[in-house]
């Protein structure tokens, strides 16, 4: 889906970031995992394989990718992510190295439970939660300041290190995050993405300046098409 379509997401860019030194022309390739089949829960460091119907979107995912050229591979190391990132590199013909920073947040306590449990269960956490304070840690779990800060050293790793083109197979909070660093948005509003499974969002980085190119592109946006 062209950015340019999106006017309110698309009126926030160009916007220049000072606090990475990127090479010229770095483009990211920012892909989802395939369909775990669980819906309504938040999965965070729960080690789930991809569900049938993830499988099968792999081979759309890999030519939506295979567009864009990857030179280099990098994935979260959680099954999902690990089985969706190897498929790529395997189809591509380059190799999937694990990044741990590229793993999902850790909901502690909260891994696999739906919102309504967690409200239930933890009312004023949740209420703390949507302040996104930087003195937020889930229980039991990853506090809100180091996973932003992990996001934001591997984004700045993968902009200035090897590669003209990376492919960065993650999970959707990671992504929404790195989205909104490299975009220059407050990480607050990391809801405006809703990432897909299976999709990809492609950004250009250039200059210090990041640019959304593309977004929910991929085997799921189609499925998506289709029944809407």
């Amino acid at each position: 889906m062209p950015l340019g379509r999106a006017g309110r997401v698309s009126r926030w860019l160009p916007v220049k970031f000072s606090w990475v030194n990127v090479m010229a022309g770095k483009r990211l390739l920012l892909v989802r995992h395939a369909d775990t089949g669980l819906r309504g829960v938040y999965l965070g460091r729960r080690d789930v394989p991809l569900a049938e119907a993830g499988v099968a979107q792999l081979p759309g995912l890999a030519e939506a990718v295979r567009r864009f050229a990857p030179d280099r591979c990098v994935m979260s190391p959680l099954l999902r992510a690990r089985q969706t990132g190897e498929f790529l590199g395997s189809a591509l013909g380059i190799a999937a190295v694990e990044d741990d920073r590229l793993q999902e947040v850790d909901f502690g306590d909260w891994d696999g439970l739906d919102f309504a449990a967690i409200a239930d269960r933890d009312p004023e956490l949740v209420r703390r939660w949507a302040e996104y304070g930087d003195d937020f840690r889930f229980p039991g779990g990853e506090g809100l300041v180091d996973f932003r800060q992990r996001v934001a050293a591997a984004a700045v790793d993968f902009c200035a290190g090897a590669g003209r083109t990376v492919l960065a197979v993650s999970h959707g909070g990671v992504i929404r995050t790195m989205l909104c660093h490299l975009l220059g948005i407050d990480c607050r509003n990391y809801l405006m993405f809703n990432v897909r499974p299976a999709s990809l969002a492609v950004i250009d980085v250039a200059d210090g300046y990041g640019v959304l190119q593309a977004f929910n592109v991929g085997g799921e946006e189609e499925r998506w098409r289709k029944s809407s």
